[in-house]
């Protein structure tokens, strides 16, 4: 029973700010989740986003049960190198997830709507039942709804250094190819 005064839609409404304004990693994962990143943008930083979209549509995946879930999400780069929106697909029946970036600057709110509109999908939405709703689809509110994530991180990542081929990393010697037995 609601305290007087508050009606279900407003009760519905203080609950979904609440839990869009979790953060993925006040959460303790219950289920695996596997992110293959084949972007420069840090895996840390993605992952955030699709554990909060997680989170809030997918509560049952973080309950002591669902230990053996796990969930495969491909990260990579939009086909069209001039595309600077984000997309993703969903397939229920294998447990995965796919999403491109743009390889430049990422809107971090329409990253944030991906990852909802993607996890909807995980739970059983689909377009039609989608289609309208700020809350998956770029329409009426979204940006506002969305706002809380560009206080989140999402940074490059560093440049990996390269070994060269026949010398010794401490010191650039090189290397006499000697195993040190006698």
């Amino acid at each position: 029973m609601l305290p007087r005064g508050i009606s279900r839609g407003n009760e519905i409404a203080r609950t979904q700010k609440k839990n869009l304004s979790l953060s993925g990693n006040e959460v303790a994962e219950r289920m695996k989740l596997i992110v293959d990143n084949r972007t420069h943008w840090k895996t840390s930083d993605v992952r955030q986003f699709i554990m909060r979209a997680l989170r809030f549509e997918r509560p049952e995946l973080f309950a002591k049960q669902c230990s053996d879930y796990t969930l495969r999400c491909d990260v990579e780069y939009h086909d069209a190198a001039d595309d600077p929106s984000c997309s993703g697909q969903t397939h229920i029946e294998v447990g995965s997830m796919w999403f491109k970036l743009p390889r430049e600057t990422v809107d971090k709110v329409d990253l944030a709507i991906v990852c909802f509109h993607e996890a909807a999908h995980s739970r059983g939405l689909d377009h039609d039942s989608m289609t309208g709703d700020p809350r998956y689809d770029r329409v009426g509110n979204w940006r506002e709804l969305y706002a809380w994530a560009n206080d989140l991180p999402l940074e490059k990542r560093k440049p990996r250094m390269k070994r060269r081929s026949g010398t010794d990393i401490a010191g650039g010697i090189p290397h006499s190819g000697r195993t040190g037995r006698a």
